[in-house]
Order: structure tokens, then sequence, then C-alpha cells
């Protein structure tokens, strides 16, 4: 063989080695995954979809309905102030009837001679006042013992006190509060008349009586 023919096999073969290695370095390239198709809608989602929205909002809590705010109070129909315990009279019959409840409040009453005791017929003066106090709990009384002007000035005091507590413990017993009443005496010392004869001293032996608190809302009984 000859030197030429050599030469040009082995620059044959060095060809044919760097061609093999050339192939094996090339990366085999690999293929990009295609994307899912979706998948057309059927009438079963689509019932799947509404059903798991319908159950969301079912899950949903129900909101509490707001409890309605409390009305103010309709205040109470009142009774007409004239009716109203504790309160002046209005129309003029209440007037007139309270004018004469206060008369019959300041009635006096009569004694006989040296004695405390009440007479049936004064008695009769004491029930008309009952009502009169019973129906008006604000009224306070003061009633007051007189005497004639025969006796000493301290047996007259001392007379014209159990004249008074007599009265007290008469209108007392009936209903009306011991605290409601009070007692004092003048004995002979504020004479009603200066009589000096049966007629002047018996009216002189008496017992007073004086409002002391109450007076301006007395009312007349119903």
């Amino acid at each position: 063989m000859t030197r030429s023919t050599l030469t040009i096999r082995t620059s044959a073969l060095l060809l044919a080695s760097l061609a093999l290695g050339a192939c094996r370095a090339k990366p085999t390239p690999v293929p990009t995954p295609k994307a899912p198709v979706a998948a057309p809608a059927t009438p079963d989602s689509a019932a799947a979809r509404r059903a798991a929205e319908d159950s969301a909002r079912a899950a949903q809590p129900v909101p509490t309905p707001k409890a309605p705010e409390p009305q103010p109070a309709t205040p109470a129909r009142t009774t007409a102030p004239s009716a109203v315990a504790g309160t002046g009279p209005v129309t003029a019959d209440e007037r007139r009837a309270a004018e004469a409840a206060r008369v019959a409040l300041l009635e006096r009453i009569y004694f006989a001679y040296d004695a405390d005791e009440i007479s049936p017929d004064q008695r009769a003066v004491l029930d008309a006042k009952l009502p009169i106090m019973l129906a008006n709990p604000r009224v306070r009384l003061r009633i007051s013992g007189h005497t004639d002007e025969r006796g000493a000035d301290e047996y007259n005091l001392a007379l014209g006190q159990r004249r008074a507590a007599s009265v007290k413990r008469y209108l007392a017993a009936r209903g009306v509060g011991d605290e409601r009443i009070e007692t004092l005496s003048f004995g002979r010392e504020h004479p009603l008349t200066d009589g000096h004869d049966e007629d002047g001293w018996a009216k002189n032996r008496r017992g007073e009586f004086e409002i002391i608190s109450g007076g301006e809302t007395l009312r007349a009984p119903r």
C-alpha cells in the first residue's frame, strides 16, 4: 500500500470518528406536553355546579331578624284633676261643696257645766266631721278646749284640756289618726261672749276647731 493511500484512509477514519462523536453529543429533543383540552360542559356537570352553589348558600348563617325597638309606653289616661286625691276643687260646684265641708269641720261643740263628756246632740256635730277627715288625709286639726269664767285658772286649764282630749279620742276611735289632731287648752282666757249668766256661760264652754294643714286641698267627700 502506497503512502498516499494510507493517508487517505486515515483521514477518512478521522472524519468518521468526528461525525460519530457529534451525533452522540447532540441532545435528544424532549417532546412538549400538550395542554389538556377542557371537556365540554355536559348537563350533568352544570347541575352539579348549581347543586354546589345551593349547598354553599344553605351553609351560610341565616341572619337573625332584629328585634323591634321597644316603643315608649303610652301614658295611662289620668283622671281629671278634679277627681284626683290631694288636689283642690276645680268647678264652681266643687268649690261650694268644699266650703260647706270647711264650715262643718270648724263647727264648735259645747259641754255641760264642769263636764268633759260629749253629749249625744254634740256627737252628731263630730260625726259630720268624720267623712270629711277620712276623705282628706292631708287635713290636720287643732282642737282647743274652753271653759266659762267660773273657777280657778288652773282648774279651768285642766278642764279645757280634758275637753279637747275627749274630742280627739272620739274622732280617733272612728278612724282619724292621732297624728292628725293636736289639742290645747285656753281655759277661760278666750271667752266667746262677755255674758255673766247661764246663756253666756253655756256658749263659752266649748271646743274650737282649726285647720292647721291641708285646707288648701280640702274637698267634700263623694
